[in-house]
């Protein structure tokens, strides 16, 4: 009976319709991508492994629509407080719906998303990380790491048949002894 592989849980990349999890493997990094009713698999092996970035965005549409829910909440509050018959507590109500929205706006603006994102020869994978920062860092170091040592292991490996098919192809075999043909 095979047994999956080993696998541990690396990190997240969801989107608005979508949801992934990075697992890291003994082989490389494998992508679950779950959309809707849908289920697929990838991998980027550590062997295939072209380059890797860590680097920090905003996420626009994020900011954008928490920004559209803000400020009508925060034009809700303004109305509210002057509009004639309508006190401050109808402001304070829209204020206190729009603060969380203002939070999570500024949240994204000062403290961005880490993405790494993993670049192989036929696939590619990203983790990002909103907080937490030293295992957004901790996840860079690793598998640029693990990638260097597949990719030395390979290399290695490579050299050495290449050098027993060198060794193999220059031994010229025994011949038979040349019978002398007689002139005449």
């Amino acid at each position: 009976m095979n047994t999956p592989p080993a696998r541990k849980l690396l990190g997240r990349n969801n989107g608005a319709a979508q949801r992934r999890k990075v697992y890291e493997t003994p082989e490389g990094l494998e992508t679950v991508s779950s959309d809707m009713y849908d289920v697929a698999q990838q991998r980027v092996l550590w062997e295939d492994v072209q380059f890797v970035t860590h680097h920090k965005e905003i996420g626009w549409p994020f900011v954008v629509v928490n920004g559209i829910a803000l400020l009508f909440f925060f034009g809700m509050m303004v109305l509210m407080l002057f509009a004639p018959g309508s006190g401050w507590e109808a402001a304070l109500v829209f204020f206190i719906l729009g603060f969380p929205f203002l939070a999570a706006v500024l949240t994204r603006v000062l403290l961005k998303v880490d993405v790494v994102t993993v670049h192989g020869r036929r696939s590619r994978t990203a983790i990002r990380w909103t907080f937490r920062k030293a295992k957004a860092r901790a996840a860079y170091a690793m598998i640029v790491a693990r990638a260097h040592d597949a990719q030395r292991r390979l290399a290695q490996q490579i050299r050495m048949e290449e050098a027993d098919y060198v060794e193999a192809t220059t031994e010229m075999p025994e011949l038979p002894p040349v019978a002398e043909v007689p002139e005449g």
